[in-house]
């Protein structure tokens, strides 16, 4: 899930300050409220990759399908050296 919140976090955050723009935020905030406001950013953000991540990432990434796709090669094996002088 950390790809998904290192993908997604910019854009949640982007579109909660447009949100917050259009509520007309104060610009200077008591020390309760700005703490406040980064609880609602994080649950904002770790709500928004967990979407991501169940959406998108574990439905393709960790498919059962994709390992019966690839053979019974898989992995490769490794080939022998000969060391001969």
């Amino acid at each position: 899930m950390s790809y998904s919140y290192y993908l997604t976090h910019g854009v949640v955050l982007h579109l909660l300050l447009v949100g917050l723009e259009f509520l007309r935020l104060p610009a200077l905030l008591s020390t309760s409220e700005y703490v406040g406001l980064g609880i609602v950013s994080f649950v904002a953000t770790v709500t928004g990759s967990a979407f991501v991540f169940l959406a998108v990432e574990r439905r393709f990434s960790f498919s059962r399908a994709g390992a019966a796709t690839r053979g019974s090669d898989w992995p490769l094996p490794i080939p022998r050296v000969d060391e001969r002088s």
